[in-house]
């Protein structure tokens, strides 16, 4: 089996006082299995903070605690969980009334080299490969979508006034996991020499793809490329806490 490497770190930025950003980077059952999620908290500062903790702890247990299963099902029912938990506490304690938070998760199997993607909100995952970085995942939001398909150049919604305004939430009400229009569930190739990476818009609502493009072709190791992603961020002027998880696959030709 290919040797996979993972690292993710969540930075607070230069103007918040605190950190509503969580991630996840971990095996999860067995070596075969690694977890990436970047989570993005909503709802006011203590209550995003709250909302994202919620989501973090939520889906790592409902993964430990179900290890049999088809890997996307489950990740698909991890996340509907940890919706659920936060709603739950939105309404009972009501001492964060508007906690919510969105998340981008993946579930790679190494062995059969997919990558399995649950994702609500506008949190990202790309797959850096042959010296392009392709997003996977799509924005819930209109400038996101118009992004997407051409109508905003990058930098045009990157400094949109409705870049923020997102359509989908993880935690705003009640969810099954075959309602429509909550998870964006796919399932991807994981190709042999490449890199995922998993954001919050702190990231990149500061630097371009081409921007990020350097950093990842970098030789130095997942830990350096975060910390670097992220002090560029923070130089570009750190608006946003900043999110940033790498999930590197080599090439086992080359390795040989």
């Amino acid at each position: 089996m290919n040797k996979i490497s993972y690292f993710g770190k969540s930075d607070p930025g230069k103007q918040r006082r605190n950190n509503e950003d969580a991630n996840i980077a971990c095996t999860i059952w067995d070596d075969n299995h690694v977890l990436g999620v970047a989570i993005d908290g909503v709802g006011g500062y203590d209550g995003g903070e709250r909302a994202a903790e919620i989501a973090k702890e939520t889906i790592v247990a409902y993964l430990k605690k179900h290890p049999n299963g088809e890997r996307l099902d489950l990740l698909k029912h991890a996340v509907v969980e940890a919706n659920n938990k936060i709603e739950d506490e939105r309404q009972t304690k009501k001492k964060f009334p508007n906690m919510a938070c969105v998340l981008t998760a993946c579930l790679v199997e190494v062995e059969k080299k997919r990558i399995n993607m649950a994702h609500v909100g506008d949190t990202r995952l790309y797959q850096y490969y042959g010296n392009a970085l392709i997003k996977l995942s799509h924005d819930h939001s209109l400038i996101g979508y118009r992004e997407e398909i051409g109508n905003l150049t990058e930098e045009e919604a990157m400094n949109h006034p409705e870049r923020n305004l997102i359509n989908r939430l993880v935690g705003e009400t009640f969810h099954r996991v075959d309602d429509k229009d909550f998870i964006e569930a796919a399932t991807f190739p994981l190709l042999p020499d490449s890199t995922l990476l998993l954001c919050s818009d702190g990231l990149f609502d500061m630097l371009t793809s081409a921007e990020m493009i350097p950093v990842l072709k970098q030789a130095i190791s997942l830990r350096d490329k975060v910390r670097e992603l992220i002090r560029l961020a923070n130089d570009k002027g750190g608006k946003d806490n900043i999110t940033v998880v790498l999930i590197d696959y080599p090439d086992f030709i080359r390795e040989r």
